[in-house]
């Protein structure tokens, strides 16, 4: 059985976190692009999974993302 719902809603959030990283996370001579959101189907859970090119500042591009995770959550949650 397939769910719908968890379908738009991880579209949703891969729309909206997009467009806050393109806007609020800034790592110098780096790419930073959502390939995948998964949510659970009780819709409590996501799980988001980043590509950062060029991939030797992938480590950075985590620790800054780990450091602005809370803004974004709430943004988010908005």
């Amino acid at each position: 059985m397939r769910f719908f719902r968890s379908e738009r809603v991880a579209s949703l959030i891969r729309e909206k976190l997009s467009w806050l990283i393109a806007e609020e996370v800034e790592v110098p001579g780096v790419l930073i692009t959502l390939t995948e959101v998964q949510v659970d189907k009780k819709l409590d859970r996501a799980v988001v999974k980043v590509s950062a090119m060029p991939s030797d500042k992938a480590a950075e591009t985590l620790k800054e993302l780990g450091k602005r995770a809370p803004r974004l959550q709430f943004e988010l949650m908005r």
